[in-house]
């Protein structure tokens, strides 16, 4: 009941999607009773969406020790913006960045 009601609400925002999901028993029924297009996910995608899934949440709670959020209820903007702030932080200080930034340190050296 519960996977209908979420199908439901999805729906209701998005419109008439298809419905991609794992093997679970309840999917196709609750999509059937919401009159949404069914598929299963094959393998190999399931795997890779849930190592993608996995990773992101791993790196955003690692950034997030650094940068939390004291906010009590956050809007959907204010959790949008501090993705972006990750996704910008992770994108420039990663070793495989292909973008140098200078150091904010001046230098030592004299003219």
């Amino acid at each position: 009941m519960d996977a209908y009601y979420f199908i439901r609400h999805l729906r209701s925002r998005y419109g008439r999607k298809p419905i991609w999901t794992d093997e679970g028993t309840w999917y196709p029924e609750a999509c059937r009773w919401a009159r949404m297009e069914h598929h299963v996910c094959p393998i190999g995608w399931k795997n890779f969406m849930e190592r993608l899934n996995q990773t992101f949440k791993d790196r955003v709670e690692c950034f997030d020790d650094y940068f939390p959020c004291w906010k009590e209820e956050c809007s959907r903007r204010h959790v949008f913006l501090w993705i972006r702030a990750f996704s910008f932080y992770y994108n420039t200080t990663s070793s495989g960045s292909t973008q140098s930034w200078a150091s904010p340190q001046r230098s030592t050296t004299l003219p």
